[in-house]
């Protein structure tokens, strides 16, 4: 297939891609980009093609709030909710040569986990390949166990997982509480008896490529209303966890995922480039020990065969 002007082309076949862009020559494309954009400037009421109103739509994320963008994407089988929410991911999170296949492969992730969850992925034989040497996981054991996509109110009502928006509190029973914070907006859940014990979310760093920025056990919180809180005993243990490996069944879980939707690689943010050792040493409140990330993060993925790149966060392919 020879490159051409970059284009959004609505497909029925088979495969995953509700819209797919064809061009990789990135001068051109940020020339022509540039061009539409002074043209709109200038002449806001001239025709925008449909693939232009989405390209600048994925640029300029304020742009896909209106009509237009919204005809255009029920026009070409686009969800416009998804459609909004790449765009967005994609410009704060990457630079503009990048942004329109980060936006496809963001587009494709949250459709996916959306409308078809993990049911493809068999999460069972990840689990049993992850189970400690000395646990024998019963049919009994493990059907207590499930999966479940997660997505940030960021993504509206439309979806069929879980919505959870800033720090998410669950009362369970009469006194016990889960709170989970999403560090990005979309992931899964594992769950144990339909109860959260453990979240992974990421989002799409590169072209063809997803980022987990948070591999996080969950557990449940004390409430006894005769106590005062700070004499409130501070979590419950999470024993569900531990009859297997769960950060790598949470990390396997996310390749087999990649592999599904078409990514090539899957990648692991280091203790170095976390967002929460940052705040930590900058002496906030809300910080992450350096020591903390790096077993939660950086050791994990050492020993899954991930490989350490210029940027110093953890890659591995999963074609």
């Amino acid at each position: 297939m020879r490159e051409c002007a970059y284009d959004f082309v609505y497909s029925d076949a088979k495969n995953k891609n509700i819209f797919s862009i064809t061009d990789r020559a990135s001068h051109d494309r940020l020339s022509k980009i540039g061009i539409l954009q002074e043209d709109y400037l200038e002449n806001p009421e001239t025709y925008l093609s449909d693939s232009q109103e989405l390209q600048l739509a994925i640029q300029h994320p304020e742009r896909s709030d209106n009509r237009q963008v919204d005809e255009v994407c029920r026009k070409r089988g686009i969800d416009p909710f998804y459609f909004k929410a790449a765009a967005s991911w994609a410009h704060e999170e990457t630079p503009p040569i990048d942004r329109n296949e980060v936006a496809l492969d963001q587009y494709n992730l949250i459709e996916f986990l959306s409308k078809k969850g993990l049911a493809e992925i068999d999460c069972l034989s990840v689990l049993h390949k992850c189970a400690k040497a000395d646990k024998n996981l019963t049919t009994g054991t493990t059907a207590k166990y499930s999966v479940m996509p997660v997505f940030s109110e960021l993504f509206g009502e439309s979806n069929k997982g879980a919505i959870l928006g800033g720090w998410y509190p669950k009362i369970i029973g009469e006194n016990k509480k889960i709170e989970i914070y999403m560090d990005r907006p979309v992931g899964f859940t594992l769950n144990h008896n339909h109860i959260p014990i453990a979240i992974t979310t990421y989002g799409i760093s590169a072209p063809g490529e997803l980022m987990i920025y948070q591999i996080q056990g969950i557990k449940p919180k004390p409430i006894d209303k005769k106590l005062a809180a700070t004499k409130q005993k501070k979590y419950y243990s999470t024993w569900g966890l531990e009859p297997f490996n769960w950060r790598a069944f949470m990390v396997e879980v996310s390749a087999e995922l990649a592999r599904t939707v078409g990514l090539h690689n899957l990648a692991i943010q280091s203790a170095a480039n976390n967002e929460w050792v940052k705040k930590s040493n900058n002496n906030t409140a809300a910080g992450f020990s350096f020591e903390k990330a790096r077993a939660g993060y950086d050791l994990p993925a050492q020993q899954l065969g991930f490989k350490l790149g210029h940027d110093n966060n953890w890659r591995r392919s999963v074609k």
